[in-house]
């Protein structure tokens, strides 16, 4: 943990384009200690790209004041020149797309389009990238190019944190019949993962994250390092053993990224082997990095909580009774913090038990059994007298040759025929 919290902004080399951006400004916004070095390379990033108006925005309107204490001054030739580069390489794009479109060259406007959105993205145009991203899927030949373009729109869907796009598309990837590319599908059940995590559905965001199965390249969004966070996390939170087992602890593909978590790892072994005051403790040293990641910092605090309560549940769950001393021994905490956190889970249903406070022993609230049986065979006795009754009406009637029809307009019965009982509608 000490590599990983010694430097905050070195973990952030690893990132490209617009994401980093993205996350050298959050690290900005919500570290002081780190804000002045964050900002430097947030002007460094911008000077190599096409962004001004970002460039402005930060430098004028988020960090005015932190910008100039940190001696950071508005390059206003920079932008000036830079502006009239881009309207340049637009106007060219727009004629090259218009030229295209008059031949037909439907090849040729799908690549113009995919330039245009590549264009706009860096400019920091995210809405427009993303139209342009979308307009090209009128002109997609082969699966392949559905499946870029997918990539491609739900790539600035989650720069703009638009995550219903994200979903959308991914749906339309998925049923793209005939898909062969992996690293692409790789990347689209990251996002989705991604998506899901954002929405809160902590355990389809694991089931997506452990689905990756190969090293995903997309630095603008996420890198292998983050899966591992984010599919270890939610699966701390949201898997029972079965699942933890098959699909984490059991998964070589999934277990290779979290070798690049070795803290995490660490922490998913101690739980699932029972051992919760080490993994507690892990994750307690992990915390001040996870509150530094951009799409992590709105659900550590209810990640944290899901695993404690689950680690609570799985030790108490074997045991009619259990000692809250020694219970409080193996979560290294003491025995009012821990009464405290049972109190919540019995109150909200996840744990059916009762304390008693004077001798702090948890009791399980179990069934009467005794009591359940009795009237099961009650039920059933009722049941089976109602059925032989009906079957001993049935045989009578059968015996003394008479049919039950309902309705009042039944035919007359035959001379000679069987008699006939006509039961009314009521």
């Amino acid at each position: 943990v000490a590599s990983m919290s010694a430097d905050l902004l070195a973990r952030l080399d690893g990132y490209a384009g617009p994401g980093k951006i993205q996350r050298l400004l959050f690290v900005a916004d919500k570290s002081p200690d780190h804000r002045d070095a964050a900002l430097r390379q947030v002007v460094q990033e911008l000077l190599a790209t096409s962004n001004t108006s970002l460039y402005v925005d930060v430098l004028e309107k988020q960090f005015p004041q932190a910008c100039e204490a940190a001696g950071i001054t508005r390059d206003v030739a920079w932008v000036e020149t830079v502006d009239k580069k881009a309207q340049q390489t637009l106007d060219r794009l727009e004629h090259e797309l218009n030229g295209h479109k008059t031949a037909l060259a439907k090849e040729q406007i799908r690549v113009c389009h995919n330039e245009m959105g590549d264009f706009h993205a860096e400019r920091g145009d995210f809405g427009a990238a993303l139209k342009s991203y979308v307009r090209a899927r009128d002109y997609c030949t082969t699966t392949s190019h559905v499946v870029t373009m997918c990539v491609n729109v739900v790539r600035v869907s989650v720069l703009m944190g638009n995550y219903a796009h994200v979903l959308n598309y991914i749906t339309k990837a998925e049923q793209t019949p005939d898909v062969e590319d992996p690293p692409a599908m790789a990347k689209l059940r990251a996002c989705s993962g991604l998506a899901h995590l954002e929405s809160k559905k902590y355990k389809a965001a694991a089931r997506k994250f452990v689905e990756v199965g190969h090293e995903v390249v997309m630095p603008e969004v996420m890198l292998p390092r983050d899966i591992a966070i984010y599919g270890g996390l939610c699966a701390l939170a949201a898997f029972d053993r079965a699942d933890m087992r098959a699909h984490v602890i059991e998964s070589h593909a999934f277990r290779t990224m979290l070798d690049l978590v070795p803290d995490l790892r660490e922490a998913i072994e101690s739980f699932h082997a029972a051992r919760y005051a080490a993994c507690l403790q892990r994750l307690d040293q992990l915390r001040p990095v996870l509150e530094m990641d951009i799409h992590l910092f709105d659900h550590v605090h209810a990640l944290y909580d899901d695993v404690r309560s689950r680690a609570l549940v799985n030790y108490f769950s074997p045991y009619s009774s259990v000692d809250m001393t020694r219970m409080a021994q193996a979560f290294a905490v003491d025995v009012p913090a821990l009464e405290k956190d049972l109190v919540t889970l019995i109150t909200d249903g996840t744990i059916k038990a009762r304390i008693d406070s004077h001798n702090k022993v948890l009791y399980a609230e179990t069934a009467d059994q005794r009591t359940a049986t009795f009237r099961q065979a009650v039920k059933m006795g009722h049941e089976y007298s109602a059925e032989c009754r009906a079957l001993l009406l049935r045989i009578n009637l059968l015996r003394n040759d008479l049919m039950v029809k309902r309705g009042e307009d039944a035919p007359q019965a035959p001379a000679g025929g069987h008699r006939r009982m006509t039961a009314g509608a009521n």
